[in-house]
């Protein structure tokens, strides 16, 4: 009578089934990965946005005007640059 090995190991064909799941769900991870990144990027700009509405909204309510641009570009040396005459 012989005695029947029970195999406790993997197929070929069922690890390579294995390997072709983690290669899907890796792939859709990675296909996930720049929407996520453009949707922090968008909610950052917008949060950038709010925070000077507020900014703007709160200077108004204290002075009863908007502020200016911050001054004349053409009178600070250090913006306009080199003079090429």
């Amino acid at each position: 009578m012989k005695k029947h090995r029970k195999n406790s190991g993997f197929t070929l064909i069922e690890l390579m089934i294995v390997i072709g799941i983690m290669v899907v769900l890796i792939a859709l991870v990675a296909m996930g990965i720049p929407a996520a990144f453009n949707m922090v990027r968008n909610l950052q700009c917008n949060n950038n946005l709010k925070n000077i509405q507020t900014a703007l909204t709160r200077y108004e309510d204290a002075y009863k005007r908007l502020p200016d641009r911050g001054g004349d570009l053409e009178l600070r040396p250090e913006v306009r640059g080199p003079r090429l005459d």
